[in-house]
């Protein structure tokens, strides 16, 4: 029987993130009558190589790999997580104009500037208004 291992990992810094392998320790818990547990450790390296280069006479009579980049992370800083909830009526016509509510709100850490709504109609104004959700009784 085998089990499933999820492994995360959580960065803390924004930059470049290589991850090169894995170190683990595995505790073992036996349910016989002997009272002892055992800790396993582990280390695995990722040996990953890239594709098969094959672009040059040089490369296809030769064994040659391309760089991998699988295991190669760009961190960002924090941002913004905007979630859209937008009304729309069960079916409309083609053509046809109706009101609809768009609300976005920013469940992130960090707060949204200068959000900006574009459209391709010139003659539909669109009025902005913040939304304050009051708490419930």
């Amino acid at each position: 029987m085998f089990s499933r291992v999820v492994l995360s990992l959580t960065p803390l810094v924004p930059g470049e993130l290589l991850v090169t392998g894995v170190v683990y320790s595995m505790r073992a818990q036996f349910p016989q009558t002997v009272d002892t547990d055992y800790t396993i450790r582990g280390k695995q390296h990722f040996s990953v190589t890239g594709p098969r280069l094959k672009a040059t006479k040089d490369h296809r009579t030769s064994v040659a790999y391309g760089e991998d980049h699988r295991l190669r992370f760009q961190v960002s800083a924090p941002r913004p997580r905007l979630e859209l909830d937008l009304k729309m009526p069960a079916a409309m016509v083609q053509g046809e104009v109706r009101k609809l509510v768009l609300r976005v709100a920013n469940k992130g850490k960090v707060a949204a500037e200068k959000l900006h709504l574009v459209h391709h109609n010139p003659g539909i104004n669109y009025e902005i208004r913040p939304f304050v959700e009051l708490p419930s009784c």
